[in-house]
């Protein structure tokens, strides 16, 4: 099984929420897709190339997994993240949502996910083999 990783990182606590939800699937034998490891350099090209690039990679990715996990905090969750969410419900891929917060989120996320996971340990204990639906709205 291929995952998707989408996820902010832009803060020690992104990253390290980031890293560990990498972890947990590739302890499970499973192949995960993160794009901030699939980052092309910029030191050569210009911003509009490298930013096309990264779209087309991580787009390309999107198409190719099976199960799309993406990290949200809350109401008001980082837009690249929101973006891949969408798209992989548009390609009729299943979402397994984990929510970093306490609280309610956004209806547009859950009702679009496959599976609505609490936290990191929502995370470790989902069975990836078996899909289960998990709808607690929150």
């Amino acid at each position: 099984m291929n995952i998707y990783l989408a996820s902010p990182f832009f803060n020690e606590t992104e990253r390290k929420n980031h890293d560990a939800a990498l972890a947990i699937p590739r302890e499970k034998g499973l192949e995960v897709y993160a794009p901030l490891l699939h980052q092309r350099g910029r030191e050569s090209v210009s911003r509009k190339t490298w930013a096309e690039a990264t779209f087309r990679d991580d787009a390309a990715a999107i198409r190719r997994c099976d199960v799309l996990v993406p990290l949200f905090y809350g109401l008001y969750s980082d837009s690249g993240a929101a973006w891949e969410c969408g798209y992989g419900y548009a390609l009729g891929k299943r979402i397994v949502a984990v929510h970093l917060h306490e609280g309610k989120s956004n209806c547009m996320v859950n009702c679009s996910c496959h599976a609505n996971a609490r936290g990191l340990d929502g995370l470790r204990a989902y069975d990836f083999c078996a899909l289960p639906p998990i709808n607690d709205y929150g």
